[in-house]
């Protein structure tokens, strides 16, 4: 039996339709249904600085789009703006409404000009409106997270599809965990068509993703074919050494309402998605992977632990941040507020 949701999509819609974002700033018509902002000079180079982009990187993003500059921002991206869910366990906030704002406006202040991370809805619709304004080709899909090789009913997860000079790759700035930080090309090999074969592959610091067509039910109930995004850690891992699924996607564009209804039923519903119950952080640098929950710290390399600390209080969990994740006092302020609204003592037992 498909889950049953207490707000229909025209209830969500009502709620979500309350902002000043459209009613100010100039556009361009993106698509049919879809306008996107344009940005300004000075909202680019914010942006830029924001994930470490020095001068001269400044000047050859500027220059116009190409498959090394696409690589390079979406890198700086990933290793600049961490995947968290802090924002969602605002306990007042979810009383009556999502605490993750859908517009780019809100987003961009978040995590450029206030120092925020956000989750995989906020980090992509940041890049795609970067990579817009930019000049490039960019299509926003909707994910299912796989969770025991079965695929979510519903969408939690948003992904984009660049295309560069007639080839397209798949580019993710917001799964965190074990994606990889770097674009993933869709090359057809005829002699690789056929379920379950890989379109395409790629090894970035051991470890190797593949992109396949498969077929797949959706919650045992609801089978459909789509492109499937798999991990495996190298040989010499001390982890899993089997593929792992890790979320599917159709190439059917996700326009604006249907972004905005999956952020709010994710953000939201503590039974549709783990990020309401449990607090999480990921950070990347070129090869160092920096995994933090409200249980524990663990840092890999090349699939490799090289350190697992258990975390038992909300004292431990704030030094970790500053550690080994770099936040600064300022940040440290605005968490500790965060902090008092979720009890995080009590989550730590």
């Amino acid at each position: 039996m498909l889950r049953k949701f207490s707000l229909s999509h025209e209830k969500i819609m009502r709620q979500l339709t309350n902002s000043n974002e459209y009613k100010t700033e100039k556009y361009h018509r993106y698509n049919k249904k879809e306008a996107i902002r344009l940005l300004t000079y000075e909202e680019l180079k914010f942006y830029f600085l924001r994930i470490g982009a020095d001068q001269e990187a400044i000047k050859r993003f500027m220059a116009g789009p190409s498959l090394n500059s696409l690589c390079e921002i979406h890198r700086l991206q990933v290793t600049h703006i961490h995947v968290t869910n802090y924002a969602m366990q605002d306990i007042k906030k979810m009383r009556n409404q999502s605490p993750i704002s859908p517009y780019f406006n809100d987003i961009f202040r978040k995590i450029v000009l206030e120092g925020h991370h956000g989750y995989c809805f906020e980090n992509n619709q940041l890049l795609r409106y970067i990579l817009v304004n930019l000049g490039y080709k960019v299509k926003f899909f909707n994910a299912h997270i796989i969770r025991d090789n079965i695929p979510k009913q519903d969408p939690q997860h948003v992904i984009l599809e660049v295309e560069i000079n007639g080839i397209e790759y798949v580019v993710d700035a917001g799964y965190g965990g074990v994606a990889p930080i770097a674009v993933i090309k869709f090359q057809f090999n005829a002699e690789q068509s056929g379920a379950g074969k890989p379109w395409a592959t790629t090894v970035e610091s051991g470890n190797e993703y593949k992109l396949s067509l498969s077929s797949y039910k959706f919650d045992g109930v609801h089978e459909k074919k789509g492109f499937i995004l798999s991990h495996q850690y190298p040989p010499s891992t001390e982890l899993d050494k089997n593929w792992k699924a890790l979320y599917i996607f159709q190439k059917k564009y996700c326009n604006v309402n249907e972004y905005k209804v999956a952020n709010y039923r994710v953000s939201k519903n503590e039974k549709l998605t783990p990020f309401r119950t449990k607090l999480f952080e990921t950070a990347f640098t070129d090869d160092i992977r920096i995994s933090l929950t409200q249980d524990e710290l663990v840092i890999t390399k090349a699939g490799k632990i090289i350190l697992s600390l258990p975390i038992t209080s909300e004292q431990e969990y704030k030094e970790c941040l500053v550690k080994y994740l770099g936040y600064s006092e300022q940040q440290m302020t605005k968490m500790d507020k965060i902090h008092e609204r979720v009890e995080f003592a009590k989550r730590c037992r």
